[in-house]
């Protein structure tokens, strides 16, 4: 078990994570302040029951939050996530060819404000064609001013961007002065909601 909380970060230029976790359990990063590191603030691969709140962000490169290489039972809320980052405000999934599996994630009551790139950006890649990533709650959010790269890239021009996850289900969110609200992509067919 690993418990961060009360962590105020003063660095200003770091070319590093925040925080990598690889293979844990029981992760709680809480009531931080953060300000542009080089990369991802919570960076949690193959983890399970994360729990990612509290915390003020200015990203400076890549994301608040990171799930990667598989993650399960795991929440991220009440955050307010901002900055000059390229990448997403909050990031589930993976960009490799894998079959990691990720479950029962909940995203709710966070404010991403001014972002380049998506809000949410969710995405999974199947080798063996068997659905590995489901079951992904989003709610009651607020995305304004996010996706707001000056170029349509055609995957983060949007509040929330989400791709190869089934039942995901997104509802009660604000989206306010976002390129796109939502942005689906999918290879394969899958019942997303």
């Amino acid at each position: 078990e690993m418990v961060i909380r009360d962590w105020s970060s003063d660095v200003c230029s770091s070319d590093l994570d925040g925080l990598q976790v690889r293979k844990a359990s029981n992760i709680k990063f809480t009531n931080n302040d953060v300000y542009k590191l080089g990369h991802d603030v919570l960076y949690a691969l193959g983890c399970r029951n994360v729990e990612f709140a509290y915390n003020t962000i200015y990203t400076r490169t890549n994301s608040a939050c990171r799930l990667a290489d598989g993650n399960t039972n795991s929440i991220i809320h009440d955050n307010f996530i901002t900055g000059e980052s390229t990448g997403p405000g909050i990031q589930i999934g993976t960009s490799a060819t894998t079959s990691h599996v990720f479950d029962d994630i909940e995203v709710y009551n966070n404010h991403l404000y001014s972002l380049k790139g998506s809000g949410i950006w969710i995405t999974a890649n199947y080798q063996d064609n068997v659905v590995h990533a489901r079951d992904v709650y989003i709610h009651h959010n607020i995305f304004t001013k996010v996706g707001q790269y000056s170029t349509n890239t055609g995957y983060s021009n949007a509040g929330i961007t989400l791709g190869d996850f089934d039942n995901t289900i997104i509802e009660h969110n604000v989206f306010d002065e976002d390129r796109k609200s939502t942005r689906l992509n999918s290879s394969h067919e899958s019942p997303t909601r």
